[in-house]
């Protein structure tokens, strides 16, 4: 049963990652568009980014601290592995020692068909520092509430 909880978890940390990275660069937009409009926009989205199948641009405040390019970048993350690729973007590193503290890093590498909603730092940056520190001392509590960030499938 352990082993099936940490392949969960680790399968969850990655998605999480990947989730997270794309969330903090969600879009801001308070939905002030009509139906109409937002059928064109989706497709001319799904146009863009369905030979490359990356995003179609910046469109959130965290996005500009991914790199353009490179293994931190969308494209660079997309060729590797959950917490190889999450460990490649500066704004997952917090993320990445918390899965390296839970032991869930081969996990994730070897899940397939997963989907990781990862926080960012800034997310991170708003739990106190002690109550932060306390649940990466906490192996068992780390892998509950980073099995919770990943989910079957890819979303």
């Amino acid at each position: 049963m352990r082993n099936r909880l940490l392949t969960r978890t680790g399968a969850l940390a990655v998605a999480a990652g990947f989730a997270i990275a794309l969330s903090a660069c969600g879009s801001d937009d308070s939905g002030s568009e009509d139906a109409s409009d937002d059928a064109m926009a989706t497709e001319e989205t799904m146009e863009e980014t369905t030979e490359e199948m990356t995003p179609a641009g910046e469109f959130g405040a965290a996005c500009s601290a991914v790199p353009a390019d490179g293994e931190g970048s969308f494209t660079g993350m997309a060729d590797d592995p959950v917490a190889t690729a999450a460990s490649n973007n500066p704004v997952l590193s917090t993320l990445v020692t918390a899965v390296g503290e839970a032991d869930l890093v081969d996990t994730l590498n070897s899940a397939e068909d997963i989907t990781v909603f990862a926080p960012t730092n800034d997310a991170f940056a708003k739990i106190p520092e002690a109550d932060l520190n306390a649940v990466l001392a906490d192996q068992e509590t780390l892998t509950s509430i980073l099995t919770y960030h990943v989910v079957p499938g890819q979303l």
